[in-house]
Protein backbone atom coordinates (compact mmCIF):
# COMPACT_ATOMS: atom_id res chain seq x y z
CA UNK A 1 0.00 0.00 0.00
CA UNK A 2 1.37 3.58 -0.39
CA UNK A 3 1.37 4.39 3.08
CA UNK A 4 3.90 1.94 3.79
CA UNK A 5 5.53 3.50 1.07
CA UNK A 6 5.46 6.22 2.47
CA UNK A 7 6.94 5.65 5.70
CA UNK A 8 9.57 3.73 3.78
CA UNK A 9 11.30 7.02 2.37
CA UNK A 10 10.73 9.13 5.45
CA UNK A 11 12.89 6.66 7.39
CA UNK A 12 15.94 6.90 4.89
CA UNK A 13 15.18 11.13 5.36
CA UNK A 14 15.32 10.48 9.33
CA UNK A 15 18.51 8.50 9.35
CA UNK A 16 20.55 10.80 7.70
CA UNK A 17 18.69 13.45 9.63
CA UNK A 18 19.77 12.45 12.92
CA UNK A 19 23.29 12.16 12.25
CA UNK A 20 23.39 15.62 10.74
CA UNK A 21 21.89 17.29 13.93
CA UNK A 22 23.66 14.80 15.73
CA UNK A 23 27.13 16.42 15.52
CA UNK A 24 25.98 19.96 13.98
CA UNK A 25 22.61 20.74 16.24
CA UNK A 26 21.73 20.19 19.46
CA UNK A 27 21.32 16.10 20.51
CA UNK A 28 18.00 16.71 21.71
CA UNK A 29 16.83 17.80 17.87
CA UNK A 30 18.23 14.43 16.55
CA UNK A 31 16.78 12.00 19.35
CA UNK A 32 13.54 13.81 18.39
CA UNK A 33 14.15 13.19 14.95
CA UNK A 34 15.11 9.62 15.46
CA UNK A 35 11.75 8.53 18.06
CA UNK A 36 9.45 9.33 15.09
CA UNK A 37 11.27 7.91 12.72
CA UNK A 38 11.46 4.49 14.65
CA UNK A 39 7.58 5.39 15.56
CA UNK A 40 6.76 5.48 12.08
CA UNK A 41 8.48 2.36 11.00
CA UNK A 42 7.21 0.10 14.03
CA UNK A 43 3.73 1.58 13.48
CA UNK A 44 3.73 0.59 9.89
CA UNK A 45 3.99 -3.32 10.77
CA UNK A 46 5.24 -3.75 7.36
CA UNK A 47 7.74 -6.09 6.22
CA UNK A 48 9.94 -3.22 4.23
CA UNK A 49 10.24 -0.56 6.64
CA UNK A 50 10.99 -2.81 9.72
CA UNK A 51 14.02 -4.84 7.46
CA UNK A 52 15.22 -1.10 6.21
CA UNK A 53 15.40 -0.21 9.16
CA UNK A 54 17.01 -3.24 11.02
CA UNK A 55 19.51 -2.80 8.13
CA UNK A 56 20.43 0.65 8.02
CA UNK A 57 20.94 0.48 12.60
CA UNK A 58 23.43 -2.74 11.61
CA UNK A 59 25.54 -0.89 9.03
CA UNK A 60 25.78 2.31 11.72
CA UNK A 61 26.73 -0.50 13.96
CA UNK A 62 29.86 -1.47 12.09
CA UNK A 63 31.46 1.55 12.06
CA UNK A 64 34.07 0.46 14.42
CA UNK A 65 34.91 -2.59 12.31
CA UNK A 66 34.80 -0.35 9.11
CA UNK A 67 38.64 -1.46 8.46
CA UNK A 68 37.46 -4.78 8.65
CA UNK A 69 34.78 -4.36 5.93
CA UNK A 70 35.61 -6.31 3.06
CA UNK A 71 36.24 -9.31 5.35
CA UNK A 72 32.63 -9.23 6.34
CA UNK A 73 31.35 -8.51 3.10
CA UNK A 74 33.49 -11.76 1.63
CA UNK A 75 32.08 -13.75 4.64
CA UNK A 76 28.38 -12.52 4.14
CA UNK A 77 28.74 -13.75 0.72
CA UNK A 78 30.42 -17.05 1.55
CA UNK A 79 27.54 -17.46 4.54
CA UNK A 80 24.76 -16.41 1.03
CA UNK A 81 26.62 -19.10 -1.29
CA UNK A 82 26.91 -21.76 1.52
CA UNK A 83 23.08 -21.50 2.20
CA UNK A 84 22.16 -21.49 -1.40
CA UNK A 85 24.18 -24.87 -1.74
CA UNK A 86 22.81 -26.92 1.75
CA UNK A 87 19.26 -25.41 1.47
CA UNK A 88 16.64 -27.23 -0.45
CA UNK A 89 14.92 -24.38 -1.76
CA UNK A 90 16.88 -21.51 -3.34
CA UNK A 91 18.35 -18.65 -0.66
CA UNK A 92 16.06 -16.36 -1.58
CA UNK A 93 13.52 -18.13 0.07
CA UNK A 94 14.40 -16.66 3.60
CA UNK A 95 12.04 -13.86 2.43
CA UNK A 96 8.93 -16.27 2.68
CA UNK A 97 10.15 -16.77 6.29
CA UNK A 98 9.95 -13.78 7.16
CA UNK A 99 6.30 -12.61 8.76
CA UNK A 100 5.82 -9.30 10.91
CA UNK A 101 1.95 -9.87 11.05
CA UNK A 102 -0.65 -11.87 9.79
CA UNK A 103 -1.28 -11.81 5.85
CA UNK A 104 2.03 -10.47 5.34
CA UNK A 105 3.76 -10.16 1.97
CA UNK A 106 6.77 -12.06 2.99
CA UNK A 107 5.58 -14.85 0.18
CA UNK A 108 4.79 -12.77 -2.55
CA UNK A 109 8.07 -10.84 -2.72
CA UNK A 110 9.71 -14.35 -2.68
CA UNK A 111 8.10 -15.48 -5.19
CA UNK A 112 8.40 -12.50 -7.55
CA UNK A 113 12.49 -12.60 -7.37
CA UNK A 114 11.51 -16.72 -8.10
CA UNK A 115 9.54 -16.53 -11.09
CA UNK A 116 11.50 -13.39 -12.24
CA UNK A 117 14.26 -15.94 -12.23
CA UNK A 118 12.44 -18.21 -13.78
CA UNK A 119 11.26 -16.24 -16.57
CA UNK A 120 14.74 -14.71 -17.77
CA UNK A 121 14.62 -15.38 -21.11
CA UNK A 122 11.31 -13.64 -21.05
CA UNK A 123 12.74 -9.77 -20.12
CA UNK A 124 16.58 -10.02 -20.11
CA UNK A 125 17.00 -8.40 -23.53
CA UNK A 126 14.17 -5.72 -23.29
CA UNK A 127 12.10 -6.07 -20.49
CA UNK A 128 8.37 -7.84 -20.52
CA UNK A 129 5.01 -5.29 -21.13
CA UNK A 130 3.46 -7.26 -18.37
CA UNK A 131 4.51 -10.06 -15.48
CA UNK A 132 0.50 -11.05 -14.21
CA UNK A 133 1.03 -14.04 -16.38
CA UNK A 134 3.61 -14.97 -14.00
CA UNK A 135 1.55 -16.27 -11.18
CA UNK A 136 -1.11 -14.77 -8.83
CA UNK A 137 -0.71 -11.44 -7.89
CA UNK A 138 2.83 -10.91 -10.04
CA UNK A 139 1.51 -7.81 -11.61
CA UNK A 140 2.27 -5.99 -8.38
CA UNK A 141 6.43 -5.94 -8.82
CA UNK A 142 6.79 -4.42 -5.55
CA UNK A 143 10.74 -5.18 -6.08
CA UNK A 144 12.95 -2.22 -7.45
CA UNK A 145 15.65 -5.00 -9.01
CA UNK A 146 13.10 -6.98 -10.58
CA UNK A 147 11.01 -3.28 -12.03
CA UNK A 148 14.15 -2.09 -13.52
CA UNK A 149 14.79 -5.89 -15.42
CA UNK A 150 11.23 -5.47 -16.39
CA UNK A 151 11.60 -2.34 -17.79
CA UNK A 152 14.90 -2.11 -19.05
CA UNK A 153 15.31 -5.77 -19.74
CA UNK A 154 19.31 -6.93 -18.18
CA UNK A 155 21.21 -3.87 -19.33
CA UNK A 156 18.66 -1.70 -17.33
CA UNK A 157 19.31 -3.82 -14.38
CA UNK A 158 22.75 -3.77 -14.84
CA UNK A 159 23.00 0.02 -15.38
CA UNK A 160 21.18 0.15 -12.04
CA UNK A 161 23.10 -2.08 -9.97
CA UNK A 162 26.03 0.21 -11.24
CA UNK A 163 24.60 3.74 -10.01
CA UNK A 164 24.23 2.21 -6.87
CA UNK A 165 27.68 0.74 -6.41
CA UNK A 166 29.41 4.07 -7.45
CA UNK A 167 27.08 5.94 -4.86
CA UNK A 168 29.39 3.51 -2.80
CA UNK A 169 32.19 3.74 -3.90
CA UNK A 170 32.36 7.31 -3.55
CA UNK A 171 30.97 7.28 -0.27
CA UNK A 172 34.03 5.08 0.75
CA UNK A 173 36.40 7.57 -0.88
CA UNK A 174 35.28 10.53 1.10
CA UNK A 175 35.05 8.60 4.17
CA UNK A 176 38.95 7.76 3.39
CA UNK A 177 40.09 11.08 2.53
CA UNK A 178 38.38 12.81 5.07
CA UNK A 179 40.03 12.54 8.97
CA UNK A 180 38.28 14.58 10.71
CA UNK A 181 34.44 14.82 12.35
CA UNK A 182 33.00 14.44 9.35
CA UNK A 183 33.46 11.04 8.45
CA UNK A 184 30.93 9.32 10.89
CA UNK A 185 28.01 11.67 8.89
CA UNK A 186 28.76 10.49 5.57
CA UNK A 187 29.26 6.78 7.53
CA UNK A 188 25.67 7.85 8.61
CA UNK A 189 24.65 8.89 4.84
CA UNK A 190 26.15 5.31 3.79
CA UNK A 191 24.20 3.53 6.10
CA UNK A 192 20.97 5.00 4.78
CA UNK A 193 21.99 3.77 1.18
CA UNK A 194 22.57 0.32 2.40
CA UNK A 195 19.27 0.45 4.08
CA UNK A 196 17.45 1.45 0.77
CA UNK A 197 19.47 -1.43 -1.47
CA UNK A 198 17.95 -4.08 1.18
CA UNK A 199 14.40 -2.08 1.19
CA UNK A 200 14.51 -2.08 -2.94
CA UNK A 201 13.74 -6.19 -1.98
CA UNK A 202 10.76 -5.03 -0.73
CA UNK A 203 9.26 -2.07 -2.54
CA UNK A 204 9.34 -0.36 -5.70
CA UNK A 205 9.37 3.58 -5.24
CA UNK A 206 8.37 4.36 -9.05
CA UNK A 207 5.92 1.43 -9.30
CA UNK A 208 3.52 3.40 -6.48
CA UNK A 209 3.49 6.57 -8.64
CA UNK A 210 2.98 4.31 -11.57
CA UNK A 211 0.03 2.15 -9.66
CA UNK A 212 -1.16 5.51 -8.45
CA UNK A 213 -1.35 7.09 -12.10
CA UNK A 214 -3.13 4.10 -13.51
CA UNK A 215 -5.71 4.16 -10.67
CA UNK A 216 -6.71 7.54 -11.34
CA UNK A 217 -6.69 7.24 -15.12
CA UNK A 218 -8.69 4.47 -14.77
CA UNK A 219 -11.27 6.70 -12.52
CA UNK A 220 -11.37 9.27 -15.15
CA UNK A 221 -12.34 6.71 -17.85
CA UNK A 222 -15.32 5.31 -16.12
CA UNK A 223 -16.87 8.53 -15.16
CA UNK A 224 -16.23 10.14 -18.41
CA UNK A 225 -17.33 7.32 -20.45
CA UNK A 226 -20.95 7.63 -20.19
CA UNK A 227 -20.65 10.82 -21.73
CA UNK A 228 -18.83 9.61 -24.86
Amino acid sequence: PPSFFFFFVFFFVCVSFFFFCFFFFKQKTAYEIYQCDWSSDVCSSDLGPMIALFAGISALCFWHLRRYLRWVRWLAVLGIVSLHLVMKAPVWALISRISLRPGSSSYHRFNLINQFINHFSEWWLVGTRSTAHWGWMMWDTSNQYVQEGVDGGLLGLFLFLLVLVFAFRMIGKSITNNHGGDSFSVWAIGSSLFAMTVGFIGISYFDQMRSEERRVGKECRSRWSPYH
